[in-house]
């Protein structure tokens, strides 16, 4: 897929997935972006030889990619940079394997070996925050620092769930990845059953052991895989929004669109979050904790609703003020070439 965007500066932003991030990005930079949704056994070769057609055919000053791929990345830096003498900005998302702490495997070094040669090549290693910009450094990169950015929804095409009113809803947003404390989440819900509380679970649970799914408590619905409309829309309707991981140094796309709907926000404490987030319930992953965090948010919704107002409010001008900055130090890698 190609979203074409007005390009008076040659700037060209690449990636081989659908991302918000991206879509979002090159267009505050004024990129003409391309989309490569290839899929199959050969998807990795169609993405390469497109992205090589790309660049030769549009000869751009300055080439943005996103990586996951990693394999984008490196190609684009490896490659394209000096074959094409372009620049290359890299958005990197926190694929580091930064928590591991057994030995790694044979492609896990490969992996390592190639994304550092990335980071170092790189003109720019673009990453979500602080924490990361350290390792980017530490690596030899050029890192900048730029959160995501706080969605915008249009509520006027916003249609209410019917939803019990007399019960607290928590939307928990989750993909069931390994990073997401499913089992801590329903042990937590069995605590709270005869509370008036209901969880709502996004994501296709076709994924999930059939035996955790013949075994969901009463007071837990899911939701199966919902569209952009129906995933606004049980954003909007719900009472609180539940977002974890088990991940440091991770942002979470499900706490940027928690506070742009002005919901209280439970999510995990880790440093990155607590940073990001401050006015949000802080949790540990554990069942005790997450019940205490529900119960703490359902006392006080209305404050904690407040709160993530005026979180959303500081969220956006800091993005605005580091995009800004992002701005100047694009236009002067630009003018080096």
């Amino acid at each position: 897929m190609v979203l074409f965007l007005k390009n008076k500066r040659k700037r060209i932003w690449i990636s081989w997935e659908k991302q918000r991030r991206s879509i979002e990005l090159a267009a505050s930079l004024g990129c003409e972006l391309y989309m490569l949704e290839h899929t199959g056994s050969l998807r990795y070769l169609k993405c390469l030889v497109e992205t090589l057609n790309i660049v030769r055919r549009d000869k751009p000053s300055i080439l943005f990619v996103q990586n996951p791929s990693m394999i984008l990345a490196c190609f684009s830096t490896c490659f394209l940079k000096f074959f094409f003498r372009i620049s290359v900005i890299v958005d990197r998302h926190s694929n580091f394997f930064l928590t591991r702490n057994d030995r790694i495997t044979f492609s896990e070094a490969i992996f390592h070996f190639l994304s550092y040669l990335s980071i170092r090549l790189a003109d720019l290693t673009i990453v979500t925050n602080e924490e990361l910009s350290h390792v980017i450094r530490i690596l030899g990169g050029a890192p900048f620092v730029l959160t995501d950015k706080i969605p915008d929804f249009d509520v006027h095409k916003i249609v209410s769930c019917n939803l019990n009113k007399k019960d607290l809803s928590v939307f928990f947003i989750t993909s069931f990845a390994k990073d997401e404390p499913l089992e801590e989440v329903l042990e937590a819900s069995r605590r709270l059953e005869g509370k008036d509380i209901v969880f709502y679970i996004s994501g296709n649970f076709s994924k999930l052991n059939s035996n955790i799914v013949d075994n969901i408590p009463s007071s837990v619905k899911l939701t199966g895989f919902l569209s952009d409309e129906d995933f606004i829309n049980m954003l909007f309707s719900v009472d609180v929004v539940m977002v974890l991981t088990t991940v440091e140094y991770t942002l979470l796309c499900g706490c940027y669109e928690a506070v742009s709907a002005q919901k209280p926000l439970i999510t995990t404490g880790t440093k990155v979050l607590k940073k990001v987030f401050p006015d949000a319930v802080f949790v540990e992953n554990t069942t005790e904790s997450i019940v205490d965090g529900i119960v703490k948010i359902s006392k006080s919704i209305d404050s904690y609703s407040a709160k993530t107002k005026s979180m959303k409010e500081k969220i956006i001008k800091d993005w605005n003020d580091a995009k800004f900055e992002l701005d100047k130090l694009v236009s002067e890698i630009e003018n080096i070439q």
